[in-house]
């Protein structure tokens, strides 16, 4: 308990102390609940001693929450610029972008040479690749995220060419419920 009570003193005792009496001033006209919260956090932790888990159950938010809106209030105090103005981003994603372009790369190729690119199979090769199930809402996101277009063979050929027709069945075309299965392009090869 002496451990964690150390690990959440501040290093500087005078400018905690400024802080305190400036979050003491603002709560007052914090114009949001944002703002109430920053003063809050600063307040419960260096005024009343609460460690990060009891402030934040107080205030309803997680302990990172509490230690980014108290260095929010300290770097707002020095006149810098506040951290959430730049708040956004991808932040829990198996690839990055370029990881998510090179993976994507061969089935660019497959689809360049004919090929129907399934969302099956991209699934299963992104399972395999990362080490872990993922829902089909992530493969469709990816997809998404790249431009790839969603395309549905017609059930009939608009030619009503029979031949045309078996050729294309023969051709690695898994049915569904009697449905062909949804083909994915990528942006080079949309039209």
């Amino acid at each position: 308990m002496i451990v964690l009570y150390i690990l959440n003193m501040p290093y500087n005792l005078k400018k905690t102390d400024l802080f305190v009496s400036l979050a003491q001033e603002q709560i007052k006209d914090a114009p949001d609940v944002h703002s109430m919260r920053k003063c809050l956090a600063i307040i419960l932790v260096n005024k009343l001693r609460c460690t990060f888990e009891d402030a934040a159950a107080i205030l309803g938010v997680s302990a990172p929450t509490i230690t980014r809106l108290r260095k929010e209030f300290q770097k707002v105090s020095d006149d810098e610029k506040s951290p959430r103005d730049d708040w956004g981003g991808r932040r829990h994603s198996f690839l990055t972008f370029d990881e998510e372009r090179k993976f994507l790369s061969s089935f660019t190729e497959k689809a360049k040479a004919g090929e129907l690119v399934i969302t099956a199979s991209i699934r299963h090769a992104f399972e395999q690749r990362i080490g872990k199930e993922v829902p089909k809402s992530t493969i469709a996101r990816l997809l998404d995220r790249h431009r790839w277009r969603k395309l549905e063979p017609e059930p009939r050929h608009p030619d009503e060419d029979k031949l045309a027709q078996e050729a294309f069945k023969k051709k690695d075309s898994p049915r569904r419920l009697g449905r062909p299965a949804t083909c994915w392009l990528p942006p080079d090869l949309c039209v």
